[in-house]
């Protein structure tokens, strides 16, 4: 690693070692007035005021997120209280788009990435997504007619859910076809269980106007269509794009350091997110975070393994090479 990981690393190691003791207070019968800051809730309340000021606002933020991750991690309550916060921000309209798609990506890959989850989390976690998409779908069509045309600037939230939704599918696809009967009762879900996933509509969500199987991350549509292909879950007939979606396809949407969108070469763009959970490979601060953590396993036993791990590969050579926050 490079000097400057090596030092974020014996950081993050430090701030662990301190979230440890945190808990380790907690079961303290009594504590000191002077020890207030010692305690979960309060410590949790200042990582989320840190997460809304600086995290979720550093594009492409590389580590300190997991220290929420790992917080909430450490208690089930702190994790449905980040994900429900999460949830709310993508929702608020008052948000930049830029913060709201940025949301998106954090509850996707919190929920995909975080073990302490219980199912009945994960399940309403994706119910919101679905609602969110089917609501802007509607919204949309009664502004524009049926035969309106979007653009994939103006929309590009609507990708980024969308694409959220589909890595959702993609590492918990077991549950969603299969969710606990007790669980579907508690959140108000079809009682036919194999039918959950098909109540959800999706191939009126991925079929025109949008498009989105032509527009969001090729790894991440292939991994979906694995699962959503054999349900039945796809558009029934092949989708007629429009030219501007066409022009896509060869060039990515850019963030600004000022949280704004580039269009680049004058032409719409593929949208490009990353997700901030993505493996974590600080190696001596690894062991305080493997532990929560649910890796990758591949749809249907490929052979993508390999691939997987010549992507950490991949991602261990950049984050040497970058700077990090």
């Amino acid at each position: 690693m490079t000097e400057l990981a090596t030092k974020l690393d014996f950081l993050m190691l430090e701030m662990f070692i301190f979230f440890e003791k945190v808990f380790a207070n907690s079961l303290k019968t009594k504590e000191k007035k002077e020890e207030k800051y010692m305690r979960p809730t309060v410590v949790f309340e200042e990582l989320m005021i840190q997460f809304d000021r600086v995290i979720s606002k550093t594009h492409r933020s590389k580590y300190t997120q997991f220290l929420i991750f790992y917080f909430c991690s450490r208690d089930i309550l702190f994790a449905q209280t980040f994900l429900m916060h999460l949830h709310e921000s993508l929702e608020d309209k008052t948000n930049h788009f830029i913060h709201r798609m940025t949301m998106a990506s954090y509850i996707a890959s919190f929920v995909a990435r975080c073990k302490v989850l219980r199912q009945q989390d994960i399940i309403a976690s994706f119910s919101h997504l679905v609602g969110w998409l089917h609501q802007y779908l509607e919204d949309f069509k009664a502004l524009h007619g049926e035969e309106g045309v979007p653009t994939i600037d103006v929309h590009s939230i609507f990708y980024v859910v969308c694409q959220s939704m589909m890595y959702f599918v993609c590492y918990h696809h077991e549950l969603l076809i299969l969710p606990p009967l007790d669980i579907a009762k508690e959140i108000n879900i079809s009682s036919e269980r194999c039918g959950f996933l098909r109540d959800c509509h999706f191939s009126t969500l991925l079929g025109p106007p949008f498009h989105p199987l032509q527009v969001c991350l090729p790894d991440v549509v292939e991994e979906f269509e694995k699962v959503a292909k054999p349900l039945g879950l796809l558009p029934p007939q092949p989708c007629i794009v429009s030219q501007s979606l066409r022009n896509a396809q060869n060039i990515r949407i850019q963030l600004r350091g000022d949280g704004s969108a580039a269009v680049i070469n004058g032409t719409e763009s593929l949208v490009e997110v990353y997700f901030p959970f993505d493996p974590y490979l600080l190696k001596n601060s690894s062991s305080y975070i493997t532990p929560y953590f649910r890796e990758w396993t591949p749809i249907g036993g490929d052979d993508e393994d390999d691939n997987d791990e010549d992507d950490e590969s991949e991602e261990q050579s950049e984050d040497e090479d970058e700077e990090d926050d």
